[in-house]
């Protein structure tokens, strides 16, 4: 059985935190069922699991590394960019990233990133630190769907 894993995370990320996603990274890479990992495309978690995966994968580029953005990977900070490009899929959901919605377009890709790992009876992993935020959101949305999360530590952008 093959798995799809969805990747979630806080955007400010502490030097612990790095090592913290990479050593995630490492144990979901020797994971043979995973087929494919998604990512959400942003700065911090996203970008430094995506940065773990493409270092530390295979020759084989096992599993494929799929990247969803919000809107277009144009919109994406500078720094995400750069590893976004390194991607095996990138797909663009096309909705724009406003204020006066309350940044619709980021519960719409976290919805996505929940609904890609549930089609493939996959699971989440979220790196967060336990408090409000759109990780949480992404969280809360995977159990009333029925898809289970791995809850992974960090301090995030705690203060």
């Amino acid at each position: 059985m093959s798995v799809v894993v969805s990747i979630t995370g806080h955007r400010n990320v502490t030097v612990e935190d790095t090592r913290t996603i990479r050593l995630a990274m490492t144990t979901l890479l020797a994971n043979e069922s995973v087929r494919a990992i998604c990512f959400g495309g942003a700065r911090g978690t996203d970008t430094e699991a995506l940065k773990a995966a493409l270092e530390l994968r295979g020759q084989d580029r096992t599993p494929k590394l799929v990247v969803i953005v919000p809107n277009r990977v144009s919109d994406q900070p500078a720094q995400a960019r750069v590893w976004i490009a390194k991607a095996d899929q990138v797909i663009e959901l096309g909705n724009p990233i406003t204020v006066s919605d309350g940044f619709k377009s980021y519960d719409i890709r976290n919805r996505y990133l929940v609904e890609a790992a549930r089609r493939a009876d996959g699971f989440v992993v979220a790196f967060w630190n336990k408090k409000p935020s759109g990780t949480k959101n992404c969280i809360d949305y995977a159990g009333t769907v029925g898809v289970p999360v791995e809850e992974v530590y960090i301090d995030g952008d705690a203060s």
